[in-house]
């Protein structure tokens, strides 16, 4: 499927708007925002522009799926990214996946060597014809862990038993992909991507019913409303159960790219010898909790 590329970069804040032929500024949370960033909002139409406080980004995603595709038919092609982070289409990464997944650049170098390249001819010319998902380089977990003990170890399990409990009634063929994402050493970040109209569709249209689901179970939870964007980040581990499927069933095939961060990295701190040492003691206990409890998870999802 070819036709019209068409990304939405997410603000939610005021920051250097970059804008091109395929690329469309969207604010994000609009519904509870006390200002106006004078470009499309996700607040009209039908939308969950309230919930952004917990689905981040997310919001723009529903509404782009719900309001513009819609009214578009000559989209073919739909993106999303983030006001400081970018997909560049033309570099293909030949360094091992790492934790960076997106490399810092200069703000001059994105608007003068990549912004103008954001047009149908560069973009459909830079993407192998025979991929329906383009995402930002993966990274390897640390340590050589699994995508389950990552998730055990930085989300400590948050609503895992939800979320299986919503896939067994509502989505049962997807407890396979469960398995299969929970067992990969990597993960994509930060829901950057590009993908073919109908494939989009396919993610968005289970997406957010599950999450409509689980939500209703994870707000029993106390700690639910404490830490916030909770539904925004484990959103980012579904999407390789959703891609196990996809690419399962479908047999649609992913390219990747580079991922650019418009900032500079902080500079690294300097810790002691000790405190070093004292760090990785709690790191490898952390991880051998975090295995223990992925390897329970994996029994109830028999």
């Amino acid at each position: 499927m070819d036709g019209k590329i068409q990304i939405f970069n997410a603000y939610h804040k005021v920051a250097p708007v970059y804008t091109a032929d395929c690329l469309t500024p969207i604010q994000v949370g609009c519904a509870n925002s006390k200002f106006d960033l004078h470009m499309l909002r996700d607040d009209t139409g039908d939308n969950i522009s309230a919930l952004n406080g917990d689905c981040c980004e997310l919001t723009a995603q529903y509404w782009v799926w719900k309001n513009y595709l819609p009214v578009h038919d000559d989209v073919g092609w739909v993106g999303f990214c983030h006001y400081r982070r970018y997909l560049n289409f033309w570099k293909k990464s030949e360094a091992e996946p790492s934790m960076a997944t997106f490399d810092a650049i200069d703000k001059d170098d994105f608007r003068t060597n990549i912004l103008p390249r954001y047009n149908d001819r560069e973009i459909h010319s830079a993407i192998p014809r025979e991929c329906g998902i383009v995402l930002p380089k993966s990274y390897s977990i640390p340590d050589g862990k699994t995508m389950l003990e990552w998730y055990m170890m930085g989300m400590h399990g948050y609503g895992l038993d939800d979320a299986l409990s919503v896939i067994k009634k509502q989505f049962p063929d997807y407890i396979e992909d469960l398995v299969c994402a929970a067992s990969m050493r990597k993960e994509y970040r930060c829901l950057t991507y590009l993908m073919r109209r109908d494939v989009f569709e396919r993610y968005a249209s289970w997406l957010f019913p599950f999450l409509e689901s689980v939500r209703k179970l994870w707000c029993k939870l106390p700690e639910y409303r404490r830490n916030g964007r909770q539904e925004g980040l484990v959103a980012e581990h579904l999407f390789m159960i959703w891609l196990c499927h996809e690419s399962r069933v479908f047999g649609t095939k992913v390219a990747e790219c580079d991922g650019v961060l418009l900032e500079v990295p902080s500079a690294e701190m300097h810790v002691g010898l000790l405190r070093k040492a004292f760090e990785r003691l709690k790191l490898r206990a952390a991880w051998i909790k975090a295995s223990i409890k992925a390897r329970r998870f994996l029994g109830k999802c028999r």
